[in-house]
């Protein structure tokens, strides 16, 4: 018989030197970033780049890490109730010849367009914020932050929400093209979490025969 360790909590100097790095994944972000990372610290010290490569990165590294997640905190002076509420911000940081390149982009959903024309906020969020009262009448729809989740499925970079369509964007750019409801397959006209199984995507919160069909066709890329 084999005991496992009991995962211990963190002491009270961790939390101290811990919470605030980690308090800034949740920090209002207004800008969207694109740079190379600096080849070392002087090179940072110009002014062209944001930050710089300690050490070596591995021979042959080349591809692209994905994030999505929450990129506000307020909407145009509105303080959100949770973060969850805040638009989705996808994060791609790219390796290639040795190099390191950063950009983020904002989901440009349909939601975030509209309070960005109108500069105030429109559409109330389901973890309970609500726009301003004395701004107009509120829109009816919820908002769609489409920050779940992000991922590459049959040709598409794919951004995510639990009760609202998939965004597509571009692969390289990372601007919106639009909502996309995957040839139809997405017979509650929403998409969360998707899991492999059996070499395809096998996204929740869809009809699963018509995911089949479509699986039968769009493999998973790995």
């Amino acid at each position: 018989m084999t005991t496992r360790k009991a995962i211990r909590g963190p002491t009270e100097d961790e939390v101290r030197r811990l919470l605030p790095a980690c308090a800034r994944g949740w920090e209002n972000q207004e800008e969207e970033f694109e740079f190379w990372f600096a080849a070392d610290e002087a090179g940072a010290a110009t002014g062209a780049a944001k930050g710089w490569i300690e050490g070596k990165l591995p021979d042959g590294l080349k591809g692209t890490f994905l994030r999505n997640g929450p990129g506000v905190t307020e909407v145009y002076g509105t303080p959100l109730k949770h973060p969850i509420d805040g638009d989705g911000m996808v994060c791609a940081l790219s390796f290639s010849n040795g190099g390191v390149h950063f950009r983020s982009r904002y989901v440009r959903s349909r939601s975030h367009e509209d309070e960005k024309r109108a500069r105030r906020m429109l559409y109330p969020g389901q973890m309970g914020s609500r726009p301003p009262k004395g701004g107009g009448k509120p829109k009816k729809a919820w908002r769609d932050p489409s920050h779940t989740n992000v991922f590459y499925w049959g040709g598409k970079l794919l951004t995510c929400h639990e009760y609202a369509l998939p965004h597509a964007l571009h692969p390289g750019s990372l601007e919106t093209v639009g909502r996309d409801g995957l040839n139809g397959t997405l017979d509650l006209r929403t998409l969360s979490d998707p899991r492999p199984s059996g070499g395809y995507f096998r996204p929740l919160w869809t009809d699963p025969l018509a995911v089949a069909r479509e699986g039968e066709r769009v493999p998973a890329h790995n």
